[in-house]
């Protein structure tokens, strides 16, 4: 792992600034050119240094953008990245939570976490908490901060009512039958819930914290699942969203002005509607699920 960023940033110019996680391809890298286009400073992360190299020339060149190598599967990856970052970065406006995955078959981490629940749930917990300080400091300079995580409404129809102790049972999903969709869906639902718990932290700091769906996006996460889940994947795969219109949903909640001041929402879209708000999945909006998963999140940061 690299202990400096593949681009060096010339300093804070003015510009606001952004890290997205996951943005050397995909929905990520058309988020990370829509903020770069929109006058932004961004900060791109990856684990595949050509990969990264490639994100970085596409966006526009006038801008002071820097891209990061790093490991989110693992708290002490997490928490690297964030340090490299905050001496870095002078400020930190936005810290988008794009990076994630879905595993075909279970894989664990070196601390014994499912990989799914790992990245898509746990990671984004560690590199907030790593990176509060420069949140904070950035809200009360620059006027507010905002945490954005792009979850899934996978979460919502098998999952919604879903208990404090049945949720925190999945940060374990060690043992018994492995199931792709549910661990994805679970993660997302902990993702969710997670946002909506640190929303309500955050009151009154100068920093939001939301989360949105951003549709079904033609990224290739759902390519590599065997069986009917993966046939189904590859024959309605022409009708999910292009990167670009599915980057809208983070996009808005990055940069609209309301979302400055509104916390704790969550944003959705499909084929046929533009970004809107809706109500998340009850358990999302339940302080004793939240308090739950940032328990149990916090016991696997350590």
């Amino acid at each position: 792992m690299e202990s400096a960023p593949t681009h060096s940033p010339s300093g804070p110019d003015g510009r606001p600034t952004a890290l997205v996680t996951g943005s050397n391809g995909g929905l990520g890298l058309a988020l990370a050119k829509q903020l770069a286009a929109d006058g932004w400073r961004v900060l791109l992360h990856g684990r595949d240094p050509d990969k990264l190299a490639r994100a970085r020339a596409t966006l526009a060149v006038d801008g002071p953008h820097a891209a990061f190598r790093g490991d989110l599967s693992t708290p002490d990856g997490a928490r690297d990245l964030a340090r490299r970052v905050a001496e870095a970065a002078g400020r930190l406006d936005v810290l988008i939570h794009n990076a994630g995955t879905l595993q075909p078959e279970r894989r664990m981490t070196e601390g014994g976490v499912e990989l799914t629940m790992a990245l898509n749930a746990l990671a984004p917990f560690v590199l907030t908490e790593a990176l509060h300080p420069l949140l904070l400091r950035t809200a009360e300079t620059y006027g507010g901060a905002r945490v954005v995580t792009v979850s899934s409404e996978a979460q919502s129809r098998r999952f919604s009512s879903a208990t404090p102790d049945a949720l925190a049972e999945t940060f374990r999903y060690a043992d018994g039958r492995y199931s792709p969709i549910k661990a994805y869906g679970r993660s997302k639902l902990a993702a969710t819930v997670w946002t909506l718990e640190l929303a309500r932290r955050l009151d009154g700091t100068g920093v939001t914290a939301n989360a949105c769906h951003p549709g079904v996006v033609r990224t290739g996460i759902f390519m590599g699942l065997g069986g009917l889940s993966g046939l189904f994947a590859q024959l309605f795969s022409l009708l999910y969203l292009p990167p670009s219109v599915g980057a809208r949903c983070p996009f808005v909640l990055a940069t609209a002005p309301e979302y400055g001041e509104r916390t704790g929402r969550w944003l959705t879209r499909s084929h046929v509607r533009r970004p809107h708000e809706a109500d998340p999945p009850a358990a999302a909006r339940a302080p004793t699920v939240g308090a739950a998963v940032w328990d149990a999140l916090s016991r696997l940061a350590g």
